[in-house]
């Protein structure tokens, strides 16, 4: 089973002082969708967590949820916008069982109202229907009549000031 994660630097967090060796335009939102999409299906990942995905009702949703051939969940940082998390799976490899999400705003939520980030996190217990990688065992597992095989996975990303 190939897991991939990948920080995606959200569009909206980007702040030019930060990449001063970066050109002009390798930062603008139209030169970096399509470089970013293709390194998504480049991928192929049979789970993939991305962390600061931003815009995601305008410009992730139908290519994660069509294109890529996933099925997955988005959990935004806040209920106003900003950047989030999504998780997807390769529905021929992973069946989800369980899902939940932490707000560790509501933890700390002190913190969050001086001005801390409202950091989140994804759970998920998956139960694993096939590896590509290994389908002799799964196969093997099946003829012997195994229990099921069960993958817990969370997809966090904590902000911090820089």
């Amino acid at each position: 089973m190939k897991v991939v994660t990948f920080n995606l630097l959200a569009q909206s967090k980007i702040k030019r002082e930060a990449f001063p060796k970066a050109s002009h335009d390798t930062l603008k939102w139209h030169h970096r969708r399509g470089k970013l999409q293709d390194m998504i299906l480049g991928f192929k990942a049979d789970l993939l967590a991305l962390q600061e995905v931003d815009y995601f009702d305008a410009h992730w949703s139908w290519f994660l949820g069509k294109k890529s051939g996933l099925e997955g969940r988005y959990k935004g940082k806040r209920d106003n916008g900003g950047d989030g998390l999504f998780t997807g799976w390769n529905p021929k490899v992973l069946t989800l069982v369980e899902y939940d999400t932490i707000s560790m705003a509501s933890l700390m939520h002190e913190l969050v109202e001086q001005g801390a980030y409202a950091n989140i996190a994804q759970m998920f217990v998956f139960e694993v229907i096939a590896d590509p990688l290994e389908q002799e065992r799964t196969l093997d597992q099946e003829r012997r009549g195994e229990e099921r095989v069960l993958l817990c996975f969370v997809n966090t990303h904590l902000d911090g000031a820089p």
